[in-house]
């Protein structure tokens, strides 16, 4: 036991480690996880046990489960530069369900649209715990693909599998379902609520029923539910803050801001809550009270993108330069297409105007779907005076097949003015 499944801390707790796997005294060296071997001998250090593992059983022996932690490494930094290699293990049919699930759950934050396809495939696959994190993270797909295959798992399958699909389903608008779709949805609904409500003398089980219901836009009940959650704790951080969301959506400011004060006099350093008192500052006008909770925010969370991105936006009237650098950041940290244009805009005002449009047009290949983006590039292309280089802007807009109402309109219309000589607006 105490070498498979060594007592290690996690979530606050000392625990065995149930994943039983072969000590591996080169995660020490790697992301310095503690090993088995290094939990008795605690007079060595991590290289010695290293040395001698793989002198007894090779120097190959610890290579597979250190390729898979160094996924899940870099899915918990974004590195997306490895997405190749992470599609490719959810690929594998031999990979190990649970770091599968692992890496599909943080695939959340993963801007980039190759992994729609794998997770599609996943949402059908064997392992119930595999599809159901795969639903889970489906729920970012606001198309007819995904509502039609989370309503078909809600109806199916294992408990695990429908309680998912039921969670995934809460942001999608009510009238993209049928009436027979929506009673499907509806008794998995009720048996999601039931799995929250396991453990009803928890803070946690009614902080998770009012994140569902603040999911379906049931506002009235998410904040009675985060208010148990509070009235059981009493401390808690986190329904505070979304008691102070929920109360921000019925139009009560002075609410949300009772519950935002709260927060910050129990951790005054506290991330979520200075980003969302930085909003809710910045909404009210309240631009040098926004700035200071947004700069604690970003302080205390340098990869905190929401921050980066809106002090970058507070800052970009005042002191440019450092407006445009958080922008950048904030796309660096979270890469999206809403982000990348915001990020070129400023850097094309600091003359970076190179910069801003490699910008512009490596997000293009990522997500051809953002108008914005083609609008500003055509235009930095007409100011150089690169006529026929801004009108193959729109045109690749066009051709992507994702340009559909307004967004196709504005195209057009830029493409006309283009190409009958006249400005790129």
């Amino acid at each position: 036991m105490n070498c498979h499944m060594p007592m290690t801390g996690f979530a606050r707790m000392m625990r065995s480690d149930h994943s039983m796997l072969p000590p591996t005294s080169g995660a020490t060296g790697e992301f310095a996880s503690p090993n088995a071997c290094n939990l008795c001998h605690r007079d060595k250090e991590p290289d010695w046990a290293d040395r001698l593992v793989r002198k007894w059983h090779g120097s190959s022996h610890q290579d597979l489960i250190l390729h898979r932690a160094s996924l899940i490494k870099a899915a918990r930094n974004r590195d997306w530069d490895r997405l190749p290699e992470m599609l490719d293990y959810l690929n594998d049919p031999g990979g190990d369900e649970v770091f599968k699930t692992s890496l599909v759950r943080l695939l959340i934050s993963c801007p980039y649209e190759e992994k729609w396809q794998v997770l599609f495939e996943l949402a059908k696959d064997s392992s119930p715990l595999l599809r159901s994190a795969a639903l889970s993270v489906l729920s970012d797909l606001q198309n007819r693909r995904a509502l039609d295959l989370l309503v078909r798992a809600a109806g199916h399958g294992p408990r695990l599998v429908r309680v998912r699909a039921a969670s995934a389903l809460a942001s999608f608008p009510l009238q993209m379902l049928s009436p027979g779709q929506r009673d499907v949805v509806e008794a998995a609904a009720k048996e999601l609520v039931q799995a929250i409500l396991a453990r009803p003398d928890t803070w946690q089980a009614y902080y998770n029923l009012g994140n569902y219901r603040l999911g379906q836009g049931r506002i009235t009940k998410a904040q009675k539910a985060c208010e148990t959650a509070l009235g059981i704790s009493g401390y808690e951080i986190m329904p505070m803050v979304k008691l102070a969301l929920a109360c921000a959506q019925r139009g009560g400011a002075d609410c949300s801001l009772k519950y935002l004060i709260r927060a910050r006099e129990k951790e005054p350093e506290n991330p979520v809550v200075n980003l969302n008192l930085g909003l809710f500052w910045a909404e009210k006008g309240k631009n040098g009270k926004a700035e200071k909770s947004l700069r604690l925010a970003f302080l205390n969370d340098p990869k905190l993108a929401r921050a980066a991105y809106n002090l970058g936006l507070l800052l970009v009237e005042k002191s440019p330069a450092e407006g445009a650098m958080l922008c950048l950041k904030a796309y660096e940290f979270s890469p999206n297409p809403k982000y990348a244009a915001t990020a070129a805009f400023w850097l094309k005002g600091q003359q970076k105007t190179i910069r801003a449009a490699r910008l512009l047009e490596k997000s293009i290949d990522k997500w051809p779907g953002y108008t914005d983006r083609y609008l500003l590039l055509a235009r930095m292309h007409r100011e150089k005076g690169l006529l026929r280089e801004a009108e193959k802007v729109p045109q690749k807009g066009l051709n992507s097949g994702r340009m559909f109402g307004l967004d196709k309109k504005r195209l057009l219309y830029q493409l006309g003015r283009l190409q009958s000589g006249g400005p790129a607006d």
